[in-house]
């Protein structure tokens, strides 16, 4: 009879175990997935503070005179002279390398479109953060109990 409670003992112990293990896969990726969601995160404030800066240079540009001479980033920390030939039109960049001409006004509307997304984006990334670290304080609060619970099963 005694050994069949040692059995039963064993058999609760793994059980607890495997509990635990459970727990701590869950962490783990709940940790990760967290991790995945601060990355979007910062590119998607990183690109809304490029956005904000370039809406400002267009419309400083709209202020500028035909021919005023301008430092224009090339890329990699390099620039070139050049000078406006037309500020009332701007080159945007739509996607896949296609480059379109569009007056200030409409290089506005779509930048600030650009901003609307990004802040949904934003808006929807913490969101899910939150709900994330949520599901993940609950989580290492399971593993902690769990734990606990083996530690004081060990000891009797």
């Amino acid at each position: 009879m005694e050994s069949r409670k040692k059995t039963c003992g064993v058999e609760r112990r793994m059980s607890n175990e495997e509990q635990i293990r459970q727990a701590y896969v869950e962490v783990r990726v709940l940790e990760n997935y967290a991790e995945e969601i601060r990355t979007r995160l910062q590119v998607v404030v990183n690109t809304n503070t490029e956005l904000q800066t370039t809406r400002a240079a267009v419309e400083a540009l709209t202020k500028t005179p035909e021919g005023t001479p301008l430092l224009v980033n090339l890329g990699g920390g390099v620039y070139g002279m050049a000078r406006t030939s037309d500020p009332t039109k701007i080159l945007l960049d739509v996607g896949t390398g296609i480059v379109v001409e569009k007056t200030v006004e409409g290089s506005l509307e779509l930048i600030n479109k650009r901003l609307e997304d990004l802040e949904k984006a934003r808006a929807s990334l913490e969101s899910q953060l939150s709900n994330i670290l949520t599901r993940l304080d609950r989580s290492r609060g399971k593993l902690s109990d769990l734990s606990s619970s083996a530690k004081d099963t060990g000891r009797k």
